[in-house]
């Protein structure tokens, strides 16, 4: 397994993923079928896993790179942990296990962490975009930028999820708001996560084209 195989795997299921999240939005009657519900649940928990790989994978990617980026590297490293976590307990809850601590079981562990995984994915990006090399600036500028403005529309709905737990105890970013602004909601998710789609999509040409040059 190298960095190009995860990438290429996280964008499938990245993708499939995606897809059943906007369709179960869009019609949450299919997911009163417990075998829908359990594999929408499996596809997310194994693209937080493949997620969490990719970071891994790109520390060793860039260890000889400044130590900025290592720092972000892990920063990533951890930020994508805590999103693996949240995942892992709903595959805990749906197919009724017991095998994590009840701490993570609380509402305010889920509605907090993906701030902060976001916090941490938008300080790597940054990071990076600054950092990049000759070759990735070519190839990586324009799809960093798109990876930047997708987490950062992820960091303020989850911000408004906090935000919405905390003034109207409510878990949930549509408990309070109106459906019309509920349905920018939908529109903001789609943009945000074509947009980072876009960065592993080209991140991937970019390891082949390095591939390819390699064996010139």
């Amino acid at each position: 397994m190298n960095l190009q195989k995860v990438t290429c795997i996280l964008i499938v299921i990245f993708f499939a993923s995606f897809i059943i999240r906007i369709l179960g939005t869009l019609f949450p009657a299919i997911f009163q079928s417990s075998f829908i519900a359990k594999a929408a649940i499996t596809s997310h928990t194994f693209f937080a896993f493949m997620q969490l790989i990719f970071f891994v994978f790109i520390s060793f990617y860039t260890k000889h790179r400044q130590y900025p980026l290592k720092f972000a590297s892990l920063s990533a490293i951890i930020g994508s942990s805590a999103i693996f976590l949240v995942y892992l307990k709903n595959i805990d809850l749906v197919f009724q296990l017991d095998v994590l601590p009840q701490l993570l079981r609380h509402r305010y562990f889920d509605a907090s962490i993906p701030l902060v995984s976001s916090i941490l994915l938008l300080l790597f990006f940054g990071v990076y975009r600054i950092v990049l090399t000759d070759d990735e600036k070519i190839k990586l500028n324009r799809p960093i930028l798109a990876a930047i403005i997708g987490v950062s529309i992820f960091l303020v709905l989850n911000l408004a999820v906090v935000i919405n737990l905390i003034g109207y105890e409510a878990f949930g970013f549509s408990k309070q708001i109106p459906e019309s602004a509920s349905d920018f909601t939908i529109l903001f998710t789609v943009v945000a996560a074509i947009l980072i789609l876009d960065f592993y999509f080209n991140f991937y040409n970019f390891l082949n084209w390095l591939d390819e040059n390699e064996k010139k």
